[in-house]
């Protein structure tokens, strides 16, 4: 179970890295928000 965890999370910061690709480049704070918007999603609020 814990696995299938692991998988769900890493395609999610797959998806929302390909969001940020499309969206005009791969910067650091680009990077940032979206890893932050992953981490409301997952309700983690901290690192």
């Amino acid at each position: 179970m814990a696995f299938l965890a692991q998988v769900a999370v890493l395609v999610a910061v797959l998806l929302v890295l390909a969001d940020v690709a499309n969206k005009g480049g791969l910067t650091v704070d680009r990077m940032r928000a979206a890893l932050k918007r992953l981490r409301r999603l997952c309700g983690v609020y901290g690192l």
